[in-house]
């Protein structure tokens, strides 16, 4: 079907008389025609990138529509298609305004028209919207650029992925990647946001005259006296307990033998057992004393010393003098 509309609209152009070229001489006309003439023949043969060559050659001379309808029909059979559509498109346009003062280039006009329904169904059609572009933007699609007309309006493209990308002043440049089908028109938004602030970061120039404080020192001497001195006070509990038990067996044995000495066998393990507990409390009371003092000693002389240090300029006879002293 499609092969049979393509020979039917081939044949309209055919009837376009040749002489509907705009020529700017009579020696430049002449050849243009002969090369449209071969264009024609080239493209009936399928030999397509002849009937390219030979196409734009004429159009470059005339500006025929003619012309521009066998570039965009050769590149359709040469597999670019959104370059035939954006070329059908201007063949359309410029036989459109020919047609309303020359009738001869509405069989052109027609041509151009059915032929870009068709292929509408073979390309898909993307709509670039810039947010907040910056000045001077530019705008590419699969790599290829927009100019200002085309920016928010449906560009041809071939189907599957399509990369749209925008760059300008003062801005970072924008890029997204979609998916478009045969038949299809899809929007592609690139917002812009403006570049950060870079530059070379600046360090601070210290003041003419300034203190400064280091850190505290002897905090771990100070910790250590919390634990010893924590270490005593547990001594002296021990000592507590432990000699008021061997006060109790004490007391315990002085009512069963009085003031004299408990030689019965059947005391022995009271005795024993109160030894035991008097020397656990005499060791209890020399720890804890000691760890008292060494932790109390170690608490107040390992508290925090501050080292402080100053620099400032003076006055002198004669001039200024830099000072620096330090502190502990």
């Amino acid at each position: 079907m499609r092969l049979v509309t393509t020979l039917i609209l081939s044949l309209v152009v055919l009837l376009v008389p040749a002489w509907a070229f705009a020529a700017p001489s009579a020696a430049e006309t002449k050849a243009a025609l002969e090369k449209f003439k071969q264009a024609q023949k080239s493209f009936d043969a399928k030999d397509y990138a002849q009937t390219l060559e030979l196409a734009r050659a004429a159009l470059e001379v005339t500006g025929s529509p003619n012309a521009r309808l066998y570039v965009a029909r050769a590149l359709r059979e040469l597999g670019q298609l959104p370059e035939a559509h954006a070329e059908l498109e201007r063949t359309l346009k410029d036989a459109r305004e020919l047609a309303r003062k020359d009738a001869k280039y509405e069989p052109t006009r027609d041509a151009a028209a059915a032929e870009l329904a068709l292929l509408d169904q073979r390309v898909g059609k993307v709509i670039v919207a810039l947010v907040d572009p910056p000045p001077g933007v530019k705008v590419e699609v699969n790599g290829k650029p927009l100019d200002a007309t085309q920016v928010g309006q449906p560009v041809a493209v071939a189907p599957g992925d399509v990369v749209a990308r925008a760059h300008g002043d003062g801005a970072a440049p924008v890029e997204k990647q979609v998916q478009i089908a045969a038949g299809a028109t899809l929007t592609v938004t690139l917002v812009f946001k403006p570049e950060a602030a870079q530059g070379p970061a600046t360090a601070e120039k210290p003041a003419v005259s300034a203190a400064a404080t280091t850190k505290s020192r002897g905090s771990g001497l100070r910790t250590a006296g919390y634990v010893v001195a924590g270490v005593g006070v547990v001594g002296i509990a021990v000592f507590a307990v432990t000699g008021s038990m061997a006060n109790a067996k004490y007391s315990e044995l002085e009512d069963k033998c009085g003031s004299a000495r408990c030689s019965d066998p059947k005391y022995a393990d009271t005795v024993d057992s109160g030894k035991r507990l008097d020397t656990i409390a005499n060791v209890g009371l020399i720890a804890g004393g000691v760890g008292l003092l060494a932790g109390g000693a170690m608490i107040v002389f390992g508290g925090p010393r501050e080292q402080k240090s100053a620099a400032g300029v003076r006055s002198v006879p004669g001039g200024l003098a830099l000072e620096w002293s330090r502190r502990f």
